[in-house]
């Protein structure tokens, strides 16, 4: 098996997809699992630390959360989310893992996270720094039990609307019932493949894995979308920027065919696109691409017992491009804030939340590359709410 070191450069993301066939020790068992990993890249195509802009969580609140004080775990106010203190190379979101069972059974699930911390999940898990535990649990196929909920939209919830089996765990407060075990984290990972520009496009090489496939790269400026989706068959692609087409309805049409297509039921696919679809298409310039299972199973450990006869793992992996046009649109908005303005916090808010998700980054990005001395003023005074 491929080692990956757990230092330097990032996972700039991965789309992965774990086939495992073989004799498993319970031959109707089967366990599917999707989720993203997000990361960021400079206009030269480095990897960053980063992490978000202080923002309301989009988790229900009854998920559990690794808190910031040393508790152990979780339904914490947001402010003392662990999460929210950490700056990483990749962030690991939403990953489920659904079962497929002919008949009621119990599971037990560990995964771990070596290059990182997992820091939410439910139903109920033993919690570890670096790994979750599900010591025993019921899978009931053709169980419709009642599943929590909160009002309000919740990106959480799309990840149900499949034909997976009922989970139920054992809970403090009583039988937590859900369609998935659900767990999110933060961590440093070794990139397969290296993503930077290339004349007036992008390109894509290989790092250390030579079966780096499906790559789609995308862009939204100013609301005109284009998209390409393309395969990669030797050690280096290119994607101009001329080649982006279509609209956001094919592309969400194009993913789901690429994760089926990787192994995912279609129900499935459609939950993922469904779950991640708007952040997927704001604003930005993106790649999402397929890496080998190998870094999956490097990345994150995944051990079940019973053993199934078949699991399929397919991570999607979304690298953003701070793109010089990027930094360059950031620095006049920063540049055209009055000094009114910067003295006003709700009004220095309403900055940082314009700047969307991968504002902290290109701010920081900024601050290393324009010597000015009022910008920079400027940037750490928007730095220095979220203490980046």
């Amino acid at each position: 098996m491929m080692r990956v070191p757990v230092r330097i450069v990032l996972l700039l993301a991965v789309l992965a997809n774990s086939n495992g066939a073989g004799a498993g020790d319970h031959p109707g068992l089967i366990v599917h699992e999707w989720g993203t990993f997000t990361s960021v890249v400079d206009e030269r195509g480095l990897p960053m630390t980063w992490r978000p802009f202080d923002e309301p969580s989009d988790l229900p609140r009854f998920v559990y959360t690794a808190c910031a004080s040393g508790c152990e775990v979780a339904r914490v106010p947001e402010a003392n989310a662990v999460k929210a203190t950490l700056r990483a190379l990749v962030r690991l979101e939403t990953p489920v893992l659904y079962f497929y069972a002919p008949a009621p059974m119990n599971v037990s699930v560990h995964v771990s996270f070596p290059g990182g911390r997992l820091t939410e999940w439910y139903p109920q898990a033993e919690s570890r720094a670096s790994g979750l535990s599900w010591p025993s649990f019921a899978v009931q196929p053709n169980v419709s039990a009642p599943l929590p909920d909160e009002p309000g939209p919740r990106v959480y919830y799309a990840a149900r609307d499949v034909d997976a089996a009922n989970v139920a765990v054992n809970g403090p407060d009583g039988l937590q019932n859900e369609r998935f075990l659900f767990y999110r984290g933060v961590g440093h990972l070794m990139a397969p493949v290296f993503i930077g520009p290339e004349a007036d496009g992008f390109a894509v090489s290989d790092a250390r894995s030579k079966a780096v496939s499906d790559v789609i790269v995308f862009e939204n400026r100013g609301g005109r979308v284009g998209y390409a989706w393309r395969t990669k068959q030797g050690p280096r692609l290119v994607v101009a920027r001329r080649e982006l087409a279509g609209g956001v309805a094919a592309l969400r049409a194009d993913l789901v065919k690429v994760l089926v297509r990787n192994g995912l039921y279609e129900k499935e696919a459609a939950a993922m696109v469904a779950t991640w679809g708007d952040s997927w298409f704001e604003e930005g310039t993106r790649v999402f691409y397929l890496v080998p299972a190998a870094v999956t199973d490097t990345a994150l450990p995944l051990l079940l017992e019973p053993r199934p006869s078949s699991i399929v793992r397919v991570l999607v992996a979304r690298t953003e491009i701070l793109t010089a046009e990027r930094l360059a649109s950031v620095e006049a908005d920063v540049r055209g804030l009055t000094a009114a303005q910067m003295g006003d916090a709700s009004a220095r808010e309403g900055v940082r939340h314009r700047l969307g998700r991968f504002g902290e980054p290109a701010l920081r990005r900024l601050l290393e590359t324009r010597p000015d001395a009022e910008l920079q003023a400027r940037i750490r005074a928007l730095l220095e709410r979220s203490g980046s």
